[in-house]
């Protein structure tokens, strides 16, 4: 049986528009749409610590320290704050803080033979950053025993010794005569600016503490290496000759290894020091650290020139940074280069507990009694 035919209804027509007498229809209601983006919310800058070096280094010392040097990097994105210790006395940090803003920055370990044991040691140098990030570096230190020549050499200058002697007390009991004059001795001082924690010649530590040493007994006429080092500073070096009979002198100037700007990060915990201990800390070179006014303002006789500094100081006392406030010098650059170098060898008061210590307001003068013009 056939089927109807099937009828689709016509469309309903949408209704009609008010009648608006003519008027403007009104707007539509006003909001906000939100249109998605196909653009990712860019995440976060996060910094990502990369040192250089392998995890294990092997060094031989012998009686000189010897500087080792790697390169930490920021591999990531943002500031990078951080510290870099040592669990051994013997290896000296020169960089105890990370600076934030650097992309790459050498730090150097020195290694004092002078505090390992005899034989081998080992100490670890640990680079972390406040974010948590770690890398540990083993240093397998050998210190080396007197070489086979200098035992030779030391058991022939014995053997020297004993043969003048020998000679010296024959011609004493041989005659009334006077043994031949020797001539004057030779010797040798030592001056450095500032005071070095050691100093060396050719190689020997000849002192640990002091600015100034006077060394006898060295053969006149022969090149003599003289080094002084201080944590914080470049080692500085000079070869002399000291003639026949002379009192010679040397002077030797220490420079920073870092210019003791960067000041500690908003982010590092800071202990205020104690002011009278502080004061009585750079009380110990108060006369350095008024020459550095004199020495560099000799242009205006009459001037009594100040300057107020803060200072910022590691957990062990050394000087970290230096903010210097207030100062009425026509030229900055001079006086305040030698007032950090004086101020790196203050031992300031130590901190516990926190990342770095505080002084802020103290000032120093010095009247300017000759000049140039």
């Amino acid at each position: 049986m056939a089927q109807p035919p099937m009828v689709t209804p016509p469309p309903v027509a949408p209704p009609r528009p008010p009648d608006l007498g003519g008027n403007r229809a009104p707007p539509p209601p006003q909001g906000v749409v939100s249109v998605p983006s196909s653009i990712p919310a860019s995440r976060k800058r996060q910094p990502r610590l990369t040192v250089v070096s392998a995890d294990v280094i092997t060094l031989e010392v012998g009686r000189k320290p010897v500087t080792h040097s790697f390169v930490v990097k920021n591999a990531g994105q943002g500031r990078m704050p951080g510290r870099v210790t040592s669990d051994r006395d013997w290896l000296v940090v020169t960089r105890t803080r990370l600076d934030p803003d650097a992309a790459q920055q050498d730090v150097q370990v020195t290694i004092d033979p002078s505090k390992m044991p005899r034989g081998k040691a080992t100490g670890v140098v640990t680079v972390v950053t406040d974010l948590g990030d770690r890398r540990s570096i083993n240093m397998e230190v050998t210190r080396k025993a007197l070489s086979t020549p200098i035992l030779i050499g030391v058991a022939l200058l014995v053997l020297v010794m004993l043969a003048v002697i020998a000679f010296v007390v024959g011609a004493m009991q041989g005659g009334d005569e006077p043994a031949p004059a020797t001539g004057a001795q030779s010797s040798l001082n030592i001056e450095v600016d500032p005071d070095a924690e050691k100093i060396f010649v050719n190689g020997e530590l000849v002192a640990e503490i002091g600015r100034a040493r006077v060394l006898k007994g060295f053969t006149p006429g022969e090149p003599i290496k003289v080094s002084a080092s201080h944590a914080g500073f470049k080692t500085v070096e000079q070869t002399v000759v000291v003639p026949a009979g002379a009192d010679h002198t040397v002077n030797l100037r220490l420079e920073l290894a870092e210019l003791l700007t960067a000041l500690p990060d908003k982010s590092a915990r800071l202990q205020a020091l104690d002011a009278g201990a502080t004061a009585q800390a750079i009380s110990t070179r108060i006369a350095q650290l008024q020459d550095c006014l004199r020495q560099n303002l000799t242009s205006r006789p009459g001037l009594t020139a100040s300057v107020t500094l803060d200072v910022y100081t590691t957990p062990p006392g050394a000087l970290h940074a230096v903010a210097f406030t207030k100062n009425n010098f026509d030229d900055e650059a001079a006086p305040l280069d030698c007032l950090r170098r004086q101020l790196r060898v203050v031992r300031f008061p130590a901190v516990e507990g926190a990342d770095f210590g505080v002084h802020k307001g103290t000032q120093i003068e010095q009247l300017v009694t000759s000049g140039k013009g």
